[in-house]
């Protein structure tokens, strides 16, 4: 004959588990909090020494006042260089310009010279009448007349066809 079933208790590992766990994370966070509230609040910090007796300091030694030297810079040295050799260079452009317009006056006093001088000679003069005792009669010519060619626009060949083709080779 049958049994009724009697149901037992059983325990399964996944509550116990559920429950270490739930545990560890309850203690991390109370970890945490703890670690946040000490950061947050800090201790006072004790006050210098310094405050109940003051350090005097010394002051530093007082240094000699520094003398100029007298320094001649090269940029000052070469542009007073520079205003010389600008003033030679404007010295001669005056002089070439001079010169040339020298040489100018000059050419235009020779071209009225020579203009006057043309002028005095060129007196008109009367010419003399052409003499037209003989009149230009034309002569028959003694060369003989051309007689026309017929032009060769072809070169005759200079080689003779050969009978066979092969002679060439």
């Amino acid at each position: 004959m049958l049994h009724p079933v009697k149901p037992r208790p059983f325990k399964l590992l996944t509550a116990e588990r559920g429950q270490m766990k739930k545990q560890e994370l309850l203690g991390r966070l109370k970890k945490l909090l703890e670690e946040e509230e000490r950061l947050r609040v800090r201790p006072a910090q004790e006050l210098p020494g310094t405050t109940e007796h003051p350090e005097i300091l010394q002051k530093p030694p007082v240094k000699e006042s520094t003398k100029p030297l007298d320094i001649r810079l090269n940029s000052g040295i070469r542009a007073v260089e520079r205003a010389e050799f600008d003033r030679l260079v404007a010295d001669k452009l005056l002089i070439i310009e001079e010169e040339r317009l020298e040489q100018e006056r000059l050419r235009k006093a020779a071209e009225e010279e020579e203009i006057k001088r043309l002028r005095r000679e060129m007196v008109p003069k009367a010419q003399s009448m052409p003499n037209f005792d003989r009149p230009f009669q034309p002569r028959r010519s003694t060369k003989r007349l051309t007689i026309p060619r017929e032009p060769q626009f072809h070169r005759p060949n200079k080689r003779q066809k050969s009978a066979s083709p092969m002679e060439h080779y």
